[in-house]
């Protein structure tokens, strides 16, 4: 009998395990019928080997036949039944996990990634525009107020429209070249028809955060801050990338650097598995290359 399920086990369970349901109850109405004739007649052949007549008389064969189905749905039936409730649990795992790393996320973001010299140096900006034009400190005020509220009010959801992300992301541009003036150069390419793509919320802010303190705002001169958000099959892609001067592997740990990239690693691999990518890069050129690429559902 082992001999004969190992194939079914190979075909039915390993090949088809993340397959539709229906392909799997297909794979088994295919194969156990072979399975109980591969099993019947072999018995056959060894019994008239060893004592020259068939293994169960001629009007038993029927219910030999209907004993190995038994065996056979018995052994699959269960596995398929445990595997369901692993499947389960591990889904269940998951969204326990991704409940407990969206709050962690809202505290990183008022606490790290919108972290205090964010806020001191946009008070700061606010501060002195207040007396040479007060049109723009309300501007300024009124964006901060946008990136906060929004930074604490996804936390309940998993998913946003990339434009919700892209609104933000302009809100916190807004301030930081109010305070960076000319020092920032901001070059964007988002295509009007992948905003209504689903992404997990402060996934985009984040890495334009993280460009900016750490490739622009400490160089002199400044530099420039290029996004990008373009679709390749069913794939969403986005990269931000900060201009400045080549650095090598050893001088920095770029791939893990900040709460921000480990956290967004983190909430993408909960969120996908490993349908998802996300890594960062130093170009020969100079400057960093953070990108991310997640799938995107049919008819989104």
């Amino acid at each position: 009998l082992g001999v004969y399920s190992l194939p079914v086990w190979w075909v039915a369970v390993r090949t088809l395990d993340r397959s539709a349901w229906i392909w799997r109850v297909m794979a088994h109405l295919g194969l156990s019928p072979l399975y109980m004739g591969c099993v019947w007649y072999t018995s056959d052949r060894i019994s008239y080997a060893l004592y020259d007549a068939p293994s169960v008389a001629p009007e038993m064969v029927v219910w030999q036949l209907l004993g190995l189905l038994f065996t056979y749905l018995v052994q699959f039936g269960l596995f398929h039944i445990v595997r369901s409730s692993q499947k389960l649990r591990w889904q269940e795992q998951q969204h326990i996990e991704m409940e407990r790393l969206l709050r962690e996320q809202q505290l990183s973001v008022l606490r790290a990634q919108l972290n205090p010299h964010f806020l001191f140096n946009s008070l700061n900006t606010i501060s002195a525009a207040v007396s040479q034009d007060t049109e723009q400190a309300r501007r300024l005020i009124a964006r901060l107020g946008h990136v906060l509220r929004y930074a604490v009010d996804s936390v309940d959801r998993e998913f946003v429209p990339l434009a919700d992300e892209w609104q933000l992301t302009r809100s916190y541009l807004d301030v930081e070249q109010a305070r960076l003036a000319q020092r920032l150069m901001v070059q964007a390419d988002v295509a009007p028809d992948l905003l209504r793509l689903p992404v997990p919320p402060m996934i985009l802010q984040p890495l334009v955060e993280n460009a900016i303190i750490h490739g622009i705002s400490p160089i002199p001169a400044g530099g420039q801050l290029q996004l990008l958000a373009e679709i390749d099959g069913d794939r969403l892609q986005l990269s931000v990338r900060n201009s400045g001067s080549p650095v090598s592997d050893t001088e920095h740990d770029w791939e893990e650097r900040g709460t921000a990239l480990r956290n967004i690693r983190a909430r993408l691999q909960a969120l996908y598995g490993g349908a998802a990518t996300f890594r960062v890069t130093a170009p020969a050129q100079g400057g960093f290359v953070a990108s991310l690429e997640i799938p995107v559902a049919a008819g989104s």
